[in-house]
């Protein structure tokens, strides 16, 4: 509506930050076709704002992330975190706390560490949604180094924060049992069932919960 709207007023700016919205929306779940329709208008934008560009590879990355190309996402959100990060006045997107916990499950330690501080240090942090990706994050590195109990206290906290958002909980969790399996910590095969049945049933209802 917002996005019909500013077409109708010629707010070509505003049209442009509605199509980027639709277009992360539109590739969460899973609709990568609708979602570069909607990144074609959001290009001359993209050209003039450098906040802007780094969004579209962030829509982007979801692609290979739901397509289990964890590698290629990160390669598309590394480059585009760094640019968000120079703008202590950007939006506190939820893929911050998406990048940091990716980065945690494929870095080793120190790069892991160093992209924990980047979000902890930031204004993204402000959101719940990315103090629970780095919580996340966080648990996956308890883990790593061996401490299961650390690790099993901050994932509960990390989904605490994200109680309201069913969808992505499961999608951050989906990375955190990964970790787990091969670090042996926690349940990941019961937790990966039941997080793959709630998308499953999500699917069938065609929503994002």
């Amino acid at each position: 509506r917002a996005g019909a709207l500013a077409t109708r007023l010629g707010l070509r700016d505003v049209r442009a930050g509605s199509a980027l919205l639709r277009a992360w929306a539109l590739a969460l779940g899973g609709d990568r076709v609708a979602a570069e329709r909607d990144l074609a208008v959001v290009g001359p934008l993209a050209t003039q704002v450098p906040d802007v560009a780094a969004m579209t590879d962030v829509v982007r990355a979801a692609h290979p992330i739901l397509a289990g190309d964890l590698e290629g996402a990160l390669a598309l959100l590394d480059p585009a975190m760094s640019v968000l990060a120079r703008n202590r006045a950007g939006a506190p997107v939820a893929a911050w706390g998406l990048w940091v916990l990716l980065g945690t499950v494929l870095a080793e330690p120190p790069a892991a560490r160093r992209r924990q501080r980047t979000l902890r240090d930031s204004h993204a942090s402000i959101a719940g949604t990315n103090r629970a990706g780095l919580l996340l994050a966080e648990a996956v590195s308890a883990g790593r180094r061996g401490d299961p109990a650390a690790a099993e206290r901050l994932l509960a906290e990390g989904e605490a924060l994200l109680e309201e958002q069913a969808w992505w909980r499961r999608l951050l969790r989906l990375l955190v049992w990964r970790a787990a399996l091969v670090d042996g910590w926690g349940d990941p095969v019961a937790g990966l069932r039941a997080d793959l049945s709630g998308h499953e049933a999500a699917a069938a209802g065609d929503r994002l919960t």
